[in-house]
């Protein structure tokens, strides 16, 4: 199994519940605006796999999933979480090195362009460079939870 790196939005939370999950989880509760993040991490075959078991445990608490969150980085965070420097980013990113191992797509082409650090974490590891031992979520992967926890969501509101 792997370990997973997640972020969910949540519902706002007591101290109580938060604590709770503290004593269950290697976690994070911030908030950014009027958006409730839980950061766990979780053990899984797959990032859907770890999802599915952090979703069932938090509920068990009382934690109200509302979504799975991007992770996402540019090239100056890819270059800080990678150890270099943000001119050998853009060589990888134009395929002026490693160009056997094209750099995963970006996410988005807003300011530059954007990416899953799960996409780049896992191109890093398969080209050899210095990656986390910790996995992420890429964009199939978010697209594959939010899609399931939609759906749950939605089946719940009719039961």
């Amino acid at each position: 199994m792997r370990q997973y790196e997640l972020i969910f939005a949540v519902d706002e939370l007591s101290d109580a519940t938060v604590t709770a999950v503290y004593e269950s989880f290697d976690a994070l509760y911030a908030r950014h605006g009027d958006t409730f993040l839980f950061t766990v991490t979780q053990d899984g075959e797959s990032a859907q796999d770890a999802a599915t078991r952090a979703v069932g445990s938090l509920e068990e608490q009382g934690v109200r999933i509302q979504r799975l969150c991007e992770d996402f980085v540019d090239r100056g965070d890819i270059a800080e979480r990678a150890g270099t420097t943000v001119q050998a980013v853009g060589q990888w990113i134009r395929r002026d090195r490693l160009k056997n191992a094209p750099f995963p797509e970006p996410y988005s082409f807003v300011s530059g362009g954007i990416w899953l650090w799960g996409d780049v974490n896992d191109w890093l590891r398969r080209v050899g460079k210095d990656a986390d031992e910790q996995h992420y979520p890429g964009w199939q992967d978010v697209a594959e939870v939010n899609t399931w926890l939609t759906t749950r969501l939605a089946d719940n509101a009719f039961a």
